[in-house]
């Protein structure tokens, strides 16, 4: 299937000639950012050859073995679950020092270090599906990053289940649009502030737990400089 936001587009594959006696497996793959865990999937397929003795299958990745004079069809339907993952997501910043005031009082001024403190939590009862929390934080035109972000990680309470290592689980892109995907962010900063850096790419690993009651959350805090 294709489409965007609430619409959703049936997507067809054309028709294929196959090797009587050989086994085929029927699977879909999601289109985009489409995560299929999300969806409960059946199959039903029909056969135009009425005498054949082909056993059809029933759900996405089992295997079918054509004979010879079958005409098969299939279609995968998908129905949302449910029960799903919510996920909200808050980001604090916070004026850690400035070159006049240092720490006391500090403002947003030229050369001043802000902290920025990214939170997200997940309200619905189902888990994430493992390794998928991707998070994008556009930078201000006014901010700069790099190497001396020091990226910092902590589990809520109750835990998010989830890991952070900042050598690989951080990275940074230049790029004009923002990046899809944590694979797109190419770029390494030169420097301790890198006025090049647009974004700021967050990749935690493992399942995102799902909530009981009191959504699992955790954060993740990085430096950055006001140019």
């Amino acid at each position: 299937t294709g489409g965007s936001g609430t619409t959703v587009t049936t997507g067809v594959t054309s028709q294929v000639q196959g090797v009587a006696g050989t086994a085929y497996t029927l699977r879909e793959v999601g289109a985009g950012g489409t995560a299929l865990a999300q969806y409960n999937a059946v199959m039903a397929c029909t056969n135009a050859f009425t005498a054949s003795t082909t056993t059809l299958p029933t759900v996405p990745g089992a295997t079918i073995t054509p004979q010879m004079g079958d005409v098969i069809a299939c279609t995968i339907t998908n129905t949302r679950r449910a029960t799903n993952a919510t996920l909200a997501i808050t980001k604090l910043s916070a004026i850690v020092s400035d070159p006049i005031r240092n720490t006391t009082n500090p403002l947003g001024i030229p050369g001043a270090l802000v902290r920025y403190t990214i939170q997200i939590s997940n309200s619905g009862p189902a888990a994430v599906t493992a390794n998928s929390v991707f998070v994008l934080d556009a930078l201000p035109s006014q901010i700069e990053v790099g190497s001396a972000a020091a990226a910092t990680f902590t589990n809520g309470t109750p835990t998010s289940g989830l890991t952070f290592t900042p050598a690989t689980d951080l990275r940074f892109s230049n790029a004009t649009t923002a990046p899809t995907s944590f694979a797109a962010c190419t770029y390494t900063p030169v420097g301790a502030y890198d006025p090049l850096v647009r974004y700021v790419c967050l990749n935690p690993k493992g399942t995102m737990a799902g909530s009981t009651g009191t959504p699992p959350s955790f954060t993740i805090s990085f430096d950055a400089r006001v140019k």
